[in-house]
């Protein structure tokens, strides 16, 4: 039996793409097994978004986030009356 048949009740049956982390299905985000690999995966797959959360799921007991991008227009979004 396969690992990823073996894990909880709070996972997604099948991968969304080849060699993906689990979807918890409470959060509906990527899990991972320790905060090492979260910022592993973050490192390869999204270098330049900002980290504005992560926690330990009281569901799964894996590790989960919420990336902070950057404005792309900087720190002023140019929709106040006087920007042109």
């Amino acid at each position: 039996m396969s690992e990823w048949s073996q894990m909880s009740e709070w996972f997604e049956t099948k991968r969304r793409w080849p060699d993906a982390h689990p979807i918890c299905t409470a959060e509906n985000r990527l899990a991972f097994k320790t905060e090492a690999e979260l910022a592993e995966w973050r490192a390869v797959n999204a270098p330049s978004l900002g980290l504005k959360r992560k926690w330990l799921c009281k569901y799964c007991g894996h590790w989960h986030h919420i990336a902070k991008s950057p404005d792309p227009s900087g720190a002023s979004s140019g929709t106040g009356r006087s920007s042109k």
